[in-house]
């Protein structure tokens, strides 16, 4: 009964009730039923009994068979009752998955010849499915199939390939042809017919195999015939001499020895194919006794055969690597497995031991097979020409040149005749001919031999040589390479070579990936580290995916790689692939090895440079540990090599804290130096010559004694005549089983090799006495190079100082550096080199602390040893030369630094040509301290000509003609000309990408110079890129160095900077603040660097007004600074300036003043008086003192800047101008306006002269010509001279934009100073217009939000108020306010300067409530951030109490302006314009609370003190004006009219700070005085005097303009001029309406005038509209029963009585009654007047009231 008949005839009847499958029946009845690990594949045809026996001898994978395997069968564990039938895809899908889950499928067979199962589509399929997805495959034969099978091998006549091939899918049978038809789509949609039959029939032929070796197993020894062998050897065959076949041959091999014996021919054949495996895997420690045993068993077998006269059983010669004599076919009438001849494991043996570096070994194998061979075959048959060609490999190898030579030239020949020129062999001995001349630098010969064959490779079909032709070309390509000057055609090769290989072999190849590592080497040679880097990736890559991480080529691709990382600065990923070839090495060759060692030595170095202390400590105790043990051996190179180690261990403990053990560490390999130095280079080397020497001479004796025996054996072995019994001699025999009768073949042969033997060892022997010869000359050599070792170890030394220096512990640093120079003095000499490299490491260390005296000592005493022991030409005694010229120029002595350089120059020129790489760095220098000299135009044809000199010499990517490009940029840059200097610096930075990579030192500097040329431009785009540039910097140095890596952080710092100029000072303080973090972690909190980022963040923290966290920063920083580095360094003094500037903003200027002072100081003593640090010092000393008032001791300090800018740069310099700009405004400020503006002149006049002598064209002498110009310009609107200002400012206005265009910053400032001119000279319209376009240009170049944009639009605003625009003001001060919020913060003093600025134009617009509520909070947060006393606060109280006081809340007001006061006479004085001013308000409030005596008393005092200290003030002004007005107040018109006609005729009109506005308000009050003295006429001429210069001032649209207007006006109706007044009254009415807006107080009683006019002349419906607007408008302004308000409902009220209205009338009355008996008091009079107005209004409602008269006006 078939399976298929069971399912049909009982699982399908038991299982129809429930519609299940026969699992699900059996678990709903309780059985077990659990997950399957066997998945059973079989056919339906086959009978189920054969089924059921297959699956009860189911085993495990291991073999063991099992009772609990859970099956899987399809006829159990199917559903057979689905109806519709799944779809094909459900079916394929779940049985991947199932298969896949499972793991383990057993594929059924009926029986062995024709089974069923293998015809089946099905169980192909499912074959195929469990190989390919890496499941477990095994096939259970059934016993009967079993038994068929054993029949086949004992008859002989398995047919394995035809069993095999008969499997084909596309033949297979389904029981659905839909089946069939879906299963070979799915096929042939995904692997293809040809791979499933492929994958398929490999599974069986490897399980028949095991099968084999199983049934071979089985047979008992003496039934094993050789029919069942040859069956065995036949599948085993099969399998083909592949890796994955490793375990079959092992097993077989394992059988055959057991039962036949290790002398067996097939065990011989097994165990030498195994070899072969094994040797071409790699596991040669595996192939070495598979060789030996082949090789024992047939001398063994040999001897045997020899002894019983039959000769030997090998007859194929034809035997190389692997090659055996294949077993007789089933046709034969034997079935004989034939032995393996002897040469070919021979051969083999020997390659595999000279691959394990035994190659005496290996040669006297390699001789044995070659005359073996040649005596077999000939000496032409290509297996000879193979074994000489590899011992001519061996002997070049051991350095026997002369015979590798002459053996390789025989081969070669013999290739030639034999196999062709086209022949691999041929190549590869004319490859070994070309690199032994090679090695002997005989370069010529060796390309002559390359280009020959490659030549004739050509000249074929390409698809027939290709592989060939390429490695001709790649040895070629070497070979050009060696040849000076031939790099472009080696590059050309290797390229062409790599190209080819890519196409032919693809991107993995070991030939493509070896052709690769040749090209990246040369172009690491050259220095293109980018390309040579990518390749070098690529290749670990592909080499870790084909040979694996430990093989040695990708250990080797994974070091240079590596090497590359940190050539680049690639730190992190220069560690992690040293770890790994650490990793490597220490597999391949051990963890002692010298090369394991040394990758350590790197690993450590790497990590203690990124800090990581512990594991670098590690790490170098291990290869301390290790160069120790093989020191001990007696090899000296690794003593001091172990001393190096040390010192690096050393280092890793200083820098982990570990101070006293890492000094005990530094001192031992002090101690340890000289000895080893005198064992090393004395008594060893001596040694090892002399014993090199003996045994020299005893292997000559050798080989002499040999040659004697062999001359001697070749005579008696020609005395022979007769032949011998054995026909073949044979090398293998062995002494102890000879026959008796002696085989005289074998004696030739051995005899022959004997004598081959003896030339070796000649040949040897005469190389061996050259050497000997030359190793006494290279004794001097090796000493160098071991003393070149013992200066390493001296440098090393020096590290513990070198890594203290960098901590910051410079004081100890420096003591150890003079320690360890007096202690190399001592035993070397002082002036003995390595001392005089010590002081010039001291130097260095004393030049970085800020003790530029003592360094500049050190380096002048390094070149006069130096001079006197090299000469002055040396380039070793230009270097301190050059060092010294730096100290010098840092000193301030900036002409002894040039002179220094200059003399260097005249020598290199003298001695070496103009464009040697020494002159052009010295010129290079010069260049450099010329630009930094500011002597600009000296610097910039100096540096262009070594720029264009390198870019000859060198080309233009050479690294020295980047440097000279990136140099000249500077200059550039620093003239002005910033485009041309962004084009270069651009070129540069793209050319040291490509040639450096983006990670390199150069390249980051280079980017750092562009960003910081990008940020002196200024502009919105610029400033964009160059913090594009900052965070690309940074990202390269956190990607290579890591994110605590001291230049990485450094990067931080630099994009701190760039956001500060954008003024984003949160950004930027941010920035600071990770530097300031990050330097404390690696550096230490008093570290220097650590220090400076916090005083960085500090001045962050001040330009935000946190000036109380900035002092605490500051005072923390300059203590630990003053410690560590004491109080003369440069960073304590940068520490203490920012602190004194801190204090003179929180108002401290006394303790500001001392920290200046004491500055100052240091400077001159550390520096020098002329440095250009010492002056700035000075200048900002001089600074504080001018704000202290001390103007005679600020000028003296103003002109010793000024004299020392003059004699150091020069009179052009940009700092010689800014002093002369400081001293100007100090003259300025002392009321000398005429000797500031004579500076400006002259300095004009010095620029113009110079650049006339230079005959500069405009554009390079226009820059500080223009810049001062425009200083003037500012100047003469101070004196005021405002039109010859305005005439300047438009000459350097028109100069700038020629120079440097429309939308430069600097074109942009003079633009606004030009508006600024205008808004003083009275043109306000022009001035609005130049505002707009200034505005305009900030927002394109700096955006809209940035400070100078809004600074210009606070501007604006201001112009708007004094045009009277103020609705438009508010607008743009609220724009203001909010961009600076959003950049600055909101308690920014800038920010609080623009709410300041905003409380004015509120109260100008009538808004007092609105003003005080946001003038009280800038009150508050100035009292808090800045405190009571600071002028900021004290303005602020002051604006808040004259708020106050518009409010009415007069006590409150008083208080206030008494604190303002009391404030000022402490801090300032009685006689500062801050204390008069805030005297006028305190008298101003108390004039308004009626207490007028105590007003004139203060306004008295004030005109006294003003006369006293300020009399050219225009406070003074102020104060005769306030006390004229009080006057006036009081009915004192007289006196009153005495100070107006003293203010007025006090000459104040155009001089110097007055508001010519001012005297306009003292005029139109003048003309008031006037009109109440009753002279209208003159009132009116002095009113319509100030109008006319208002309208000039203002505008005519204007409020002040307006209120002037309407005064007029009032003046003309009071003389009944009433058709003159009107028109004016419009005016007024109508201007304020449109600048104030109807609800104004000022246009409300504007209105109530006009409406009075009108009334008078009797216009009364007119008047009534007017008065109905009034009264609506009080109401809302005021309330309904303001004062104001009822008076106009008053007026309002009688008005409309006399129109007839009253009804309105009376209601209005009504309502002015009841207001003004609450407000004012029944008995008040204008309550009664009221009253009245009621009474006579309801009585002529009545009808009986007698008509009104006009009511009364109302004046402004």
């Amino acid at each position: 009964m078939s399976t298929g008949d069971v399912c049909r005839q009982i699982i399908m009847p038991l299982t129809e009730e429930h519609g299940c499958s026969f699992v699900e029946f059996l678990a709903a009845r309780g059985e077990r039923v659990d997950e399957a690990s066997v998945f059973v594949s079989h056919a339906w045809q086959c009978g189920f009994s054969e089924l059921v026996e297959s699956v009860l001898a189911l085993k495990d994978p291991a073999g063991t068979p099992r009772d609990d395997i859970i099956v899987w069968i399809d006829v159990f564990s199917v559903n057979q009752h689905l109806t519709p039938p799944r779809r094909f895809t459900w079916w394929t899908s779940i049985l991947r998955g199932m298969l896949h889950k499972i793991g383990h499928t057993v594929l059924v067979l009926d029986e062995f010849l024709h089974p069923a199962a293998l015809s089946r589509t099905w169980c192909l399929y499912e074959v195929y499915c469990s190989v390919e997805g890496g499941g477990c495959l095994d096939i259970q034969l059934s016993p009967s199939g079993l038994l068929s099978f054993v029949e086949t091998m004992q008859s002989g006549r398995l047919d394995l390939f035809r069993w095999v091939a008969g499997v084909c899918l596309e033949h297979s049978e389904a029981a659905r042809q839909q089946d069939k038809e879906g299963i070979m789509k799915a096929v042939r949609l995904s692997a293809g017919v040809n791979l499933v039959n492929m994958r398929v029939q490999q599974g069986l032929r490897r399980w028949l195999a095991w099968l084999g070796v199983g049934t071979l197993a089985s047979f008992p020894a003496d039934k094993l015939t050789d029919a069942v062998r040859w069956s065995v050897m036949n599948l085993v065959n099969a399998q083909g001499e592949t890796l994955e076949a490793e375990p079959i041959y092992r097993k077989v091999l394992e059988v055959y020895r057991k039962k036949m014996g290790d002398r067996d021919a097939g065990t011989l054949t097994l165990a030498n194919k195994l070899g072969g495996i094994m040797q071409r895997a790699g596991q040669l420690a595996e192939a070495e006794p598979l060789y030996r045993l082949v090789l024992d068993g047939l001398a063994s077998a040999r001897w045997k055969a020899a002894a019983e006269g039959r000769g030997s059983a090998a007859p194929s010669p034809e035997f190389d690597h692997t090659s055996t004599t294949g077993p007789v076919g089933p046709g034969d009438k034997t079935f004989a497995v034939a032995y393996p001849e002897p040469y070919g494991p021979t051969h083999n043996l020997a390659l595999v031991l000279k691959a394990r570096g035994e190659s005496k070994e290996a040669e006297g194998l390699l001789r044995r097979a070659l005359g073996g061979r040649q005596a077999k075959l000939g000496a032409e048959h290509p297996s000879s020409l193979q074994t000489a060609h590899c011992l001519a490999v061996l002997l070049k190898e051991e350095g026997a040149d002369a015979e590798a030579e002459e053996m390789l030239r025989d081969v070669i020949k013999g290739r030639r005749r034999r196999l062709g020129v086209q022949s691999p062999e041929y190549l590869c001995s004319v490859k070994c001919l070309a690199v032994l001349l090679e090695e002997q630098r005989r370069l010529p010969e060796a390309e002559e031999v390359f280009r020959s064959a490659l030549s004739l490779l050509q000249a074929l079909p390409q698809n027939a040589i290709s592989a060939e032709a390429l490695e001709v070309m790649e040895r070629l390509a070497r070979i050009v390479e060696a040849q000076e000057g031939r790099f472009e055609d080696a590059k050309e090769l290797h390229e062409g070579v790599i190209s080819m290989k890519r196409s032919c072999l693809g991107a993995t190849h070991p030939s493509m990936l070896r052709s690769m590592e040749c090209l990246a080497k040369l172009l690491q040679s050259r220095g293109a580290l980018t390309e040579s880097g990518a390749l070098w990736y690529e290749l670990v890559k592909a080499r870790r995916k084909e040979l694996g991480p430990a093989h040695p080529d990708t250990v080797s691709a994974m070091k240079n790689l590596a090497a590359m990382y940190r050539h680049q600065r690639l730190v992190p990923q220069a560690t992690d692939m040293y770890s790994q070839v650490v990793s490597g090495q220490r597999l391949l060759l051990g963890a002692k090895h010298s090369d394991t060692l040394k990758s350590l030595h790197h690993l450590a170095s790497l990590l203690a440079e990124q800090h990581r202390v512990d594991e670098a400590e590690a790490l170098f105790r291990e290869e301390v540990a290790g160069r120790r043990e093989a020191a001990l051996a007696g090899h000296g190179d690794e003593v001091l090599l172990e001393l190096q180690a040390m010192c690096g261990q050393a280092a890793a403990l200083a820098a982990r804290g570990a101070a006293q053990e890492a000094e005990a560490l530094f001192r031992e390999v002090s101690a340890r130096r000289r000895g080893v130095q005198e064992a090393v280079m004395g008594v060893d080397s001596i040694a090892e010559l002399e014993a090199d020497l003996a045994q020299a001479r005893a292997s000559l004796a050798d080989a002499s004694a040999r040659r004697a025996a062999a001359e001697a054996g070749l005579a008696e072995l020609q005395s022979l005549s007769e032949p011998q019994s054995v026909a073949a001699d044979d090398p293998f025999l062995s002494p102890r089983n000879q026959s008796p009768a002696p085989d005289l073949t074998g004696m030739r042969v051995a005899v022959q090799a004997s004598q081959a033997d003896v030339v070796a060892s000649q040949t040897r022997v005469d190389v061996m006495l050259a050497e000997m010869e030359a190793r006494q000359a290279e004794a001097d050599t090796r000493r160098a190079e071991m003393d070149a070792v013992l200066g390493e170890v001296d440098f090393s030394l020096g590290g513990l100082a070198a890594l203290l220096a960098k901590r910051g512990e410079l004081e100890e640093a420096s003591a150890l550096y003079e320690e360890l120079q007096a202690g190399l003095a001592h035993r070397l000499g002082g002036d003995a080199p390595r001392v005089v490299a010590c002081m010039f490491a001291r130097a260095d260390l004393e030049a970085e602390r800020g003790n530029l005296a003592a360094a500049s000592a050190l380096y002048l005493e390094v070149l006069m040893v130096r001079c006197e022991r090299l000469g002055t030409n040396h380039v070793d005694t230009l270097t301190p030369m050059a060092r010294l010229a730096e100290v010098r120029a840092k000193q301030g002595q900036h002409g002894e630094a040039q002179e220094l350089y200059q003399a260097a120059l005249r020598t290199m020129r003298s001695q070496l040509r103009a464009a040697h790489p020494s002159t052009l760095q010295c010129m290079h220098q010069l260049g450099s301290l010329m630009h930094q000299r500011g002597l600009l135009v000296d610097a910039e044809p100096l540096l262009r000509e070594v720029f264009e000199k390198r870019f000859l010499e060198l080309g233009e990517e050479h690294s020295d003609t980047l440097a000279s490009m990136h140099s000249l940029a500077g200059v550039l840059a620093a003239q002005g000309g910033l485009e041309k200097a962004v084009e270069m610096y651009r070129q540069t930075l793209a050319a040291r990408r490509k040639v450096l990579g983006h990670g390199h030192a150069d390249t980051v500097d280079t980017m750092r110079a562009l960003a910081s040329t990008l940020t002196l431009d200024g502009s919105a785009e610029a400033l964009d890129a160059a913090e594009e540039l900052c965070a690309e910097e940074t990202k390269v140095l956190q990607e290579g160095l890591g994110e605590d890596h001291l230049d990485t952080l450094a990067a931080v710092r630099r994009a701190a900077e760039v956001q500060k100029k954008k003024g984003n000072l949160p950004a930027a303080g941010a920035l600071y603040l990770e530097a300031a973090q990050g330097r404390g972690r690696v550096l230490g909190d008093e570290h220097p660097h650590t220090l400076q980022s916090i005083c960085d963040l500090a001045e962050v923290l001040s330009a935000q007004s946190e000036d109380a966290a900035a002092e605490e920063l500051y005072r923390g920083a300059l203590g630990k600074l003053r410690r560590v580095l004491g109080a003369s360094h440069e960073y304590t003094l940068a520490a203490m300036s920012g602190l004194a500037v801190t204090l003179k903003t929180l108002g401290r200027l006394e303790e500001a003043e001392a920290l200046h002072v004491e500055s100052v100081a240091q400077m001159r003593a550390l520096l020098g008086e002329l440095h250009p640090v010492t002056l700035t010092a000075v200048n900002n000393l001089a600074s504080l003192v001018m704000s202290r008032g001390k103007l005679a001791e600020a000028e003296v300090l103003f002109r010793e800047v000024l004299r020392g800018r003059r004699q150091v740069v020069g009179t052009k310099h940009p700092s010689t101008l800014l002093a002369v700009n400081n001293l100007a405004g100090l003259m300025a400020a002392k009321g000398d306006a005429a000797a500031a503006e004579g500076l400006y002149r002259e300095v004009i006049g010095d620029i113009t002269a110079a650049n006339a002598r230079l005959n500069l064209p405009e554009d390079q002498e226009s820059a500080s010509l223009l810049t001062t110009a425009t200083n003037l310009a500012t100047m003469l609107k101070e004196q005021g001279k405002l039109q010859e200002a305005e005439v300047m400012c438009r000459r350097s206005l028109e100069g700038l934009q020629a120079l440097l265009g429309e939308d430069h910053p600097s074109t942009l400032v003079c633009l606004n100073n030009l508006a600024s001119l205008l808004k003083a000279r009275g043109k306000l319209h022009e001035a609005r217009q130049i505002y707009d376009k200034v505005i305009g240009g900030m927002r394109v170049k700096f955006g809209a939000d940035h400070p100078y944009s809004l600074s210009v639009m606070n501007n604006v605003g201001a112009l708007l108020m004094t045009c009277g625009d103020l609705v438009e003001a508010e607008a743009l001060f609220e724009e203001v306010v909010a961009g600076r919020k959003a950049k600055l913060g909101e308690e920014h003093p800038n920010t609080l300067t623009s709410l300041h600025n905003l409380v004015g134009v509120r109260k100008a617009q009538g808004r007092e409530l609105e003003a005080e509520v946001l003038c009280g909070h800038v009150l508050e947060v100035r009292r808090r951030k800045f405190g009571e006393r600071h002028p900021a606060t004290l303005l602020s109280l002051s604006h808040h109490a004259g708020l106050l006081m518009a409010l009415g809340r007069l006590e409150d007001a008083e208080v206030a302006y008494r604190q303002v006061l009391e404030t000022q006479l402490q801090q300032a004085g009685v006689g500062h314009p801050s204390t008069v001013l805030a005297t006028n308000h305190l008298a101003a409030l108390l004039q308004k609370q009626g207490r007028v005596a105590e007003a004139e008393r203060l306004y008295r005092s004030v005109v006294a003190v003003v006369l006293e200290h300020l009399a050219h003030h225009p406070h003074m002004l102020v104060a005769l004006h306030a006390l004229a007005e009080l006057l006036h107040g009081q009915g004192k018109l007289e006196e009153a009219e005495k100070y107006f006609h003293r203010a007025l005729s006090g000459g104040f009109a155009g001089r110097h700070g007055v508001n010519q506005r001012a005297l306009l308000a003292v005029r139109t009050d003048y003309a008031a005085l006037l009109k109440d003295q009753g002279r209208l006429p003159e009132a009116e001429g002095t009113c319509r005097k100030a109008l006319s210069g208002m309208r000039q001032q203002y505008g005519d649209s204007h409020p002040t303009t307006l209120t002037c207007i309407n005064n007029l006006a009032s003046m003309l109706k009071e003389q009944g001029k009433l058709a003159e007044a009107e028109p004016l009254y419009r005016e007024a009415l109508d201007g304020m309406r449109l600048r104030l807006g109807s609800g104004h107080l000022d246009t409300i009683a504007s209105c109530h005038n006009l409406s009075a006019l009108l009334v008078a002349r009797g216009k009364l419906m007119e008047a009534e509209e007017l008065y109905r607007e009034v009264v609506t408008n009080r109401r809302e302004q005021l309330g309904a029963r303001h004062p104001d308000t009822l008076a106009a409902m008053h007026t309002d009220a009688a008005l409309c009585a006399r129109l007839g209205d009253c009804a309105r009338a009376t209601g209005l009355a009504e309502e002015v009654v009841a207001g003004r008996q609450v407000v004012l008091g029944k008995q008040h009079p204008s309550t009664l007047a009221s009253t009245r107005l009621l009474g006579t209004v309801q009585r002529r409602l009545q009808g009986s009231a007698p008509a009104m008269n006009p009511p009364g006006q109302l004046t402004v």
